[in-house]
């Protein structure tokens, strides 16, 4: 399925979950009933239905709400034991040795969201940022965006960065910024081969176009501009042991000076010979 621009373009079929999770959130945020039924519904393997009910808060309005339960997604589910006494919500999950996150529920969910309508994606995307005193943190996005290529959802992985990548709105100008970190975060965090899949999927020729490296190369110029030309030619070495089909590095290269200059290129030509 293509994405499309609006999820309210959809028929969700669910708008009476949706209104029961609104007035949920409403009267009582993140930690209530209905949000750990979804998080529930999604790890059990209903993703339909749960991407029905993020979009449609984001289509109405709630993208941060949306984005909060994203990010619950990644939370490990508790364990019995650490279940016991507890109060409502995964969110009051307490263990002495905290289990590593699961990005699969959220990366599947985030994935069925995209093919329904990338606005919802988008703007939900950018409310699952965790915030740090050093600011927002990009780290948890990356690996949803990761187990998306992980799990052979590298298409929309990719429609998800170009969309945020394009965004010329208000808001989507100060969130710019989050595609190429995103795909940067996983190159530090020894996922270049995701990150590669991704670039390359930002690449790949559509039924009217032909291979086009125009939002590979601002991404890997955003790099440079952010003093990590590493990331982009961690990005560039796995493309050229990966060979996709019509890979031509000369021509992303190119595509690095255009969004930028020359002398960005250099930059990552330089970080490739120290690899």
């Amino acid at each position: 399925m293509a994405a499309a621009d609006d999820f309210a373009e959809y028929d969700l079929g669910n708008e009476s979950l949706v209104d029961e999770v609104a007035a949920d959130l409403a009267a009582d945020g993140t930690d209530c009933a209905s949000v750990d039924l979804l998080l529930r519904m999604a790890r059990d393997g209903d993703l339909g239905d749960v991407a029905d009910v993020l979009g449609g808060l984001a289509g109405r309005g709630h993208a941060k709400w949306a984005g909060d339960i994203l990010r619950a997604l990644c939370a490990p589910p508790p364990t019995p034991a650490a279940s016991a006494g507890r109060g409502r919500g995964y969110h009051q999950q307490q263990q002495r040795t905290p289990p590593s996150p699961d990005y699969t529920a959220a990366a599947s969910v985030l994935a069925v969201v995209v093919d329904m309508g990338l606005d919802a994606a988008r703007s939900m995307t950018r409310h699952a940022l965790t915030f740090t005193p050093q600011g927002p943190d990009c780290y948890d996005l990356s690996m949803v965006l990761g187990h998306m290529a992980k799990t052979g959802r590298t298409r929309q992985a990719a429609q998800l960065v170009k969309s945020i990548a394009a965004d010329e709105s208000p808001e989507g100008i100060h969130f710019k910024s989050l595609a190429p970190c995103m795909l940067g975060s996983l190159v530090d965090w020894q996922h270049a081969d995701w990150a590669a899949q991704i670039v390359w999927q930002l690449c790949a020729p559509t039924r009217s176009t032909q291979l086009q490296y125009t939002t590979a190369g601002w991404c890997l110029a955003q790099h440079v501009f952010f003093g990590r030309p590493d990331w982009a030619a961690g990005i560039v070495l796995t493309l050229a042991q990966q060979q996709p089909p019509g890979y031509t590095q000369e021509k992303l290269l190119q595509a690095v000076s255009q969004e930028s200059d020359p002398s960005f290129t250099q930059h990552i030509v330089e970080a490739l010979r120290m690899m």
